[in-house]
């Protein structure tokens, strides 16, 4: 898995509409900055995200855009989905999603080489509207693991998100699976300093990719 960057600049007038965004690349690990003005809307190859006002502000006052690669019009933080989550995740890259099954469930999401999100839900549903938010970016293959540890066998709610039809392939991965996993050096990233299920989460989403990767090798 190779990782991607995104260069993005986001100018967005609407403090809720900033908020929201902001919150939102910062969960998925989105890097970006906020120019201090005009002279400095986009550097070289920048995506430049705008709300409404932000563009008629940019429009009308005649700043120049050349540099940008893309300047992309967003009027709330779903669209930022398939704005700029797209671009992130890569054009069909897999996104791998990770789930320990302990007191609590931790999940870890990985896509093009780097950890996206990860957390933990209450309840399996949580999980369910993470799939469905992702997929929004577009279509793409979803791969999703479950940690097997102490499990004689899964919870009726898990099985359900395994048998969502957005999920292309799910895998159970075993412990010691997941164990032989070696996860501080992903994409960059040092997870070391995670709470140990979540790193679990991540070694098992990991695994999961690995096992969908020699699966189409296989064929």
């Amino acid at each position: 898995m190779e990782a991607v960057a995104v260069r993005l600049s986001l100018f967005v007038l609407n403090p809720r509409l900033f908020l929201e965004l902001k919150s939102l690349l910062e969960e998925h690990g989105v890097e970006f900055r906020v120019p201090a003005g005009l002279s400095d809307l986009c550097f070289a190859g920048e995506l430049l995200v705008v709300d409404p006002e932000g563009l008629k502000y940019v429009s009308g006052s005649g700043a120049p855009t050349g540099s940008c690669s893309e300047v992309v019009a967003v009027s709330s933080s779903e669209e930022v989905y398939s704005a700029v989550l797209s671009r992130v995740l890569g054009g069909y890259s897999p996104i791998s999603i990770g789930i320990d099954l302990g007191k609590r469930i931790a999940y870890a999401v990985l896509a093009s080489g780097r950890l996206l999100t990860y957390g933990y839900a209450d309840r399996a549903e949580e999980i369910k509207n993470l799939i469905e938010r992702l997929s929004r970016a577009g279509p793409r293959t979803i791969l999703l693991g479950v940690g097997a540890q102490y499990l004689k066998g899964l919870p009726d709610d898990i099985a359900s998100v395994i048998e969502d039809e957005r999920v292309t392939a799910a895998y159970i991965v075993e412990e010691g699976e997941a164990s032989r996993v070696v996860t501080p050096s992903l994409a960059g990233e040092s997870v070391e300093r995670l709470p140990e299920d979540v790193r679990a989460s991540i070694a098992i989403a990991v695994k999961a990719f690995e096992r969908h990767a020699l699966a189409r090798a296989s064929r």
